[in-house]
């Protein structure tokens, strides 16, 4: 789902965003972690996540502009890419069934036992081997804030992850799972991302797993 560095760095440095640049990203939770990840992956230092988004900071008192967004010229931007925080399908099933790896899989009931069909038939159905479900919208509370963090902290604890094994998210295409890699970040896991996800399991024509 990622498009080129370099497709990456001319949108970004055409933002404004520089080298040097603070990032706040605020929007609907899975937009804003969608881009941290996206900043994180392209190797972007300053990237942080507004909690709570636009409704914190009006509740905070925070000031707000209308009309159209100014204009700002474009910023010098270094590519720094990371690509260890990517990972593949190949990947995944060379660490089946061995302490390697943390699997997660980000979507809610019916998409992880399969019970949704795989979607109505769009794709297989169930969940990949090994992999623990932790629905991304259990992280955060009724306004939208993300949990504190010892009370995310036992939610990642009661799936298995540990500090010291890649944590690998995933969900339909990288959306959904973009919150817990966030998430996961922030704890300081060694977050990855199957990023396709589902989606590009089933092209593949991988098995899956349906139940619990």
């Amino acid at each position: 789902e990622l498009p080129p560095i370099d497709q990456l760095r001319r949108v970004l440095a055409n933002a404004g965003i520089g080298d040097r640049s603070k990032v706040i990203i605020y929007g609907s939770t899975i937009a804003a972690t969608r881009l941290f990840f996206t900043l994180d992956y392209f190797g972007h230092p300053h990237a942080r996540v507004l909690n709570g988004g636009l409704s914190a900071w009006k509740e905070s008192g925070g000031a707000l502009e209308t009309g159209p967004a100014r204009s700002v010229p474009a910023a010098s931007l270094t590519a720094r890419p990371q690509p260890d925080r990517v990972v593949s399908a190949d990947w995944i099933k060379e660490r089946l069934s061995s302490p390697k790896m943390t699997l997660l899989d980000a979507r809610p009931d019916a998409e992880f036992t399969g019970a949704d069909g795989g979607m109505n038939g769009m794709h297989v159905k169930g969940h990949l081997p090994d992999a623990q479900q932790l629905v991304w919208n259990t992280l955060l509370d009724a306004s939208g804030r993300f949990l504190p963090d010892p009370e995310l902290k036992k939610k990642y604890d009661a799936i298995g992850a540990d500090q010291g094994t890649p944590l690998v998210s995933y969900c339909m295409v990288g959306m959904r799972a973009s919150v817990t890699y966030f998430v996961a970040r922030h704890l300081g896991y060694d977050a990855r991302m199957y990023d396709g996800s589902i989606v590009d399991w089933t092209r593949r024509k991988l098995p899956a797993v349906m139940g619990r």
